[in-house]
């Protein structure tokens, strides 16, 4: 503090506060004013791709809506994961994805609307990893001896929230206890069965077909704790113009 004869005594650290807390409200305005920019890159940065992260609530089907149980929903909608997980199945292009990617939307903006102010910007990529499952098992397969194969499994193992999108659809060389790229399910699963982790998932794949694939231990993990509701009757919205 520096004293001024002819007026109040300075307070540079308080001067210097005061422009931090400015330069926040500054940065937090701008990017609330870009919501809707920043949400598409959030999701895509957390692995959801472009088209998809183009998804709207008002275009899923009702019935896919009314699916996703209402305390799981409710929790993901205020920006926070839910207590538990729950599966979407249901026929090939019925807008599962999208339901979810949607809800996922709507959660982040919750998010920034309390983080932001107090922080400027934020990331979620730390708390949301979404996966399409066909996809990673290819990169496994691919990379199955770098180390970064191994870093990635331990971040889906532990991330607070993990999607799976489209189990089951993956392609498997031989049975699914031989093909070790696939099976790296099992890891991921039993981690997040064990530490109380909340996994969303979607399958195009029956219940009967999904237990039989990938045996009782695992289907009990991954539908005892993130229970699948099958949705019937949805038409496949990619083919209807």
């Amino acid at each position: 503090m520096t004293s001024d004869p002819e007026g109040p005594a300075v307070c540079w650290d308080c001067r210097a506060k005061d422009a931090m807390v400015e330069e926040r409200k500054q940065q937090a305005a701008e990017f609330m004013a870009h919501l809707e920019e920043h949400t598409r890159a959030a999701m895509i940065e957390c692995g959801v791709s472009p088209r998809e992260a183009k998804a709207e609530r008002s275009r899923v089907p009702e019935t896919v809506k009314r699916a996703m149980p209402r305390q799981e929903l409710q929790a993901i909608l205020e920006g926070r994961a839910p207590e538990h997980g729950f599966g979407l199945g249901g026929d090939v292009g019925g807008g599962k994805t999208c339901g979810l990617v949607s809800v996922l939307k709507l959660g982040f903006q919750a998010f920034a609307r309390r983080e932001v102010p107090a922080k400027g910007a934020v990331s979620w990529s730390r708390f949301l990893s979404f996966v399409n499952w066909p996809d990673e098992v290819t990169r496994i397969r691919a990379h199955a001896t770098d180390d970064a194969t191994t870093e990635r499994l331990e971040e889906l193992a532990r991330v607070p929230l993990l999607v799976l999108d489209d189990l089951g659809r993956e392609r498997i060389k031989g049975s699914y206890v031989d093909d070790w790229a696939a099976s790296q399910l099992d890891t991921i699963i039993n981690a997040r069965y064990r530490n109380e982790l909340p996994t969303l998932w979607t399958t195009n794949v029956r219940p009967e077909s999904l237990a039989l694939l990938y045996g009782a231990a695992l289907w009990s993990r991954l539908d005892g704790a993130n229970p699948l509701v099958w949705v019937e009757g949805l038409r496949d919205l990619r083919r209807v113009r």
